[in-house]
């Protein structure tokens, strides 16, 4: 992907891919695999990551001197070099009076910067609500790893949306004295809040935890594979940065998160340790999952293998005839 971004530049281009882990399976799998060995120091930040591909041979990032809100890496891929001068938030505010973003005519900053030259494999840990500005003359490609761990406000909105789907139905509300002093309304309302809210939350913040860990970290991805029959002489293996994830949620059901999917299927004791080995192992010969699924059929767990291949997060890597 670099060298035809390379080959086919035009002397000014500038483009931005968002998302790149959805176009370029090495990319992801390298980040992925790179910020696993973080993760057990720092964590996974709740509302995952996306890799941004910047290209092109402009003099100065388009939009000036602009403050990052996320945590971010920044890896300088080239061929050629590329100034990235900074300021912490203080030090700006400082120098500009102000926190506001340097649009145009930024160039006096320059020498009130920490002046940084990134060369092709050069890898910038960028603090959030830092300002920077990625200045070249020469054409170039880096790739950012932005890490978004954004406050309550922002998953809010999800939690609430399960809950409104989980409210039963009323017709009418009741009528109710008009009294002073008590609230018949909140009488009314409380219990079926109660049990709606508290389901809520929870799958909410299952589903928003457990789909991003299952994809080692990455938002979500539209693409789907087809699916798959699957045999007992078939092998598969995890594609990297994925896991299986799951929980058991009240009323005999097992979620199971696998590439930011999620299915759900009747609980069976033989499951956890259906997925435990699929975590650990490298290449896994279907017939040994279906002997750890002892005491649960045969064609339900191809079945289930099957809906995990088709996730795109467990692929079929020897096929024998």
């Amino acid at each position: 992907m670099f060298e035809r971004l390379s080959r086919s530049r035009a002397r000014s281009a500038q483009p931005a891919i968002n998302d790149l882990q959805d176009h370029s399976a090495a990319t992801r799998t390298a980040v992925g695999e790179l910020l696993s060995t973080m993760y057990p120091v720092r964590g996974m930040p709740h509302g995952g990551l996306e890799l941004i591909l910047f290209a092109g041979n402009y003099a100065a990032t388009p939009f000036g001197v602009h403050r990052g809100f996320e945590h971010a890496f920044l890896c300088h891929i080239g061929p050629g070099n590329k100034r990235f001068p900074l300021w912490s938030p203080e030090h700006y505010q400082t120098v500009t009076g102000s926190l506001d973003d340097v649009l145009v005519n930024w160039e006096w900053l320059l020498e009130h910067a920490i002046d940084l030259t990134l060369k092709p494999g050069d890898m910038l840990y960028l603090p959030a609500q830092w300002f920077h500005i990625g200045i070249q003359d020469e054409y170039s490609v880096s790739v950012a790893i932005g890490l978004y761990d954004w406050g309550i406000d922002r998953w809010a909105p999800t939690a609430m949306k399960s809950f409104f789907e989980r409210l039963t139905p009323q017709a009418r509300m009741p009528y109710m004295p008009p009294s002073s002093t008590g609230n018949p309304f909140r009488d009314v309302v409380e219990e079926p809040l109660d049990l709606a809210i508290r389901p809520a939350l929870v799958a909410a913040a299952d589903d928003s935890w457990f789909w991003r860990v299952s994809y080692g970290g990455f938002t979500k991805d539209e693409s789907m594979a087809p699916p798959v029959p699957i045999r007992r002489e078939d092998h598969v293996r995890l594609v990297s940065p994925c896991r299986v994830c799951w929980t058991e949620p009240p009323g005999g059901r097992m979620a199971i998160y696998l590439r930011y999917r999620k299915v759900t299927v009747g609980h069976h004791p033989s499951l956890a340790p259906f997925f435990r080995r699929i975590n650990t192992s490298d290449t896994i010969p279907v017939a040994d999952l279906l002997d750890t699924a002892q005491d649960w059929s045969e064609s339900s767990a191809l079945e289930l293998i099957s809906l995990l291949v088709s996730t795109g997060g467990l692929s079929v890597v020897e096929r024998r005839p």
